[in-house]
């Protein structure tokens, strides 16, 4: 009980320190993701999930930490607070992609890697639709992307659209014929169908 106190009261000065900094640079989003961090270790989700939607608003890059954040909130069995801040991550990208010059390849580089983490971070709260639209879009930037059929067709294996995860497999072994997870899922899935034909 004693260092749960402690604990608290820690937790509560760093809060105040970064709230403080947030105030001031308010369009510093590592100063949010601290803010959300603390906000976490304090088990005030919602909060939390605020502030990191502020800092991902200010830079939807994965080089801010969202991903490791999202898989932070499902290990804490946080599930709908994770989906909540994919979701928003969605939109984000969406908003902020349409804005964007993709012809210059580090922006180009930055979205098309946002929605492929996104995709993952989707799976993960098993969202598969999500998962699914946030593949679609990473794939729309480069359709030859390997990892990205492989995690889409997974996830489609997952939310049992299995004709679809055998297209999406065989996609991968066009690519690369030898995609060792490709065969094992593609074989995976059709000697599973075979069986619901008995």
């Amino acid at each position: 009980m004693e260092m749960q106190l402690v604990k608290q009261q820690k937790y509560d000065r760093i809060l105040s320190f970064i709230e403080s900094l947030a105030g001031l640079q308010p369009q510093n989003y590592l100063a949010w993701y601290a803010q959300g961090d603390t906000l976490r270790e304090l088990e005030r989700y919602r909060e939390a999930v605020y502030c990191y939607q502020k800092a991902v608003s200010i830079e939807p890059g994965t080089q801010g930490g969202w991903p490791g954040r999202i898989k932070r909130l499902q290990k804490l069995q946080q599930h709908q607070a994770a989906l909540i801040f994919c979701k928003k991550i969605a939109q984000t990208l969406s908003r902020q992609q349409s804005q964007a010059d993709l012809d210059r390849p580090h922006i180009w580089y930055r979205f098309h890697r946002g929605w492929s983490e996104l995709g993952n971070c989707f799976g993960i709260v098993r969202h598969y639709p999500g998962a699914i639209a946030a593949y679609d879009e990473a794939l729309k930037l480069d359709n030859r992307d390997r990892a990205i059929w492989l995690a889409r067709a997974k996830a489609l294996e997952l939310w049992k659209r299995y004709a679809e995860a055998v297209r999406d497999y065989e996609r991968v072994l066009d690519l690369a014929p030898n995609d060792r997870e490709a065969i094992l899922g593609k074989n995976r899935v059709l000697q599973y169908l075979e069986t619901q034909k008995k």
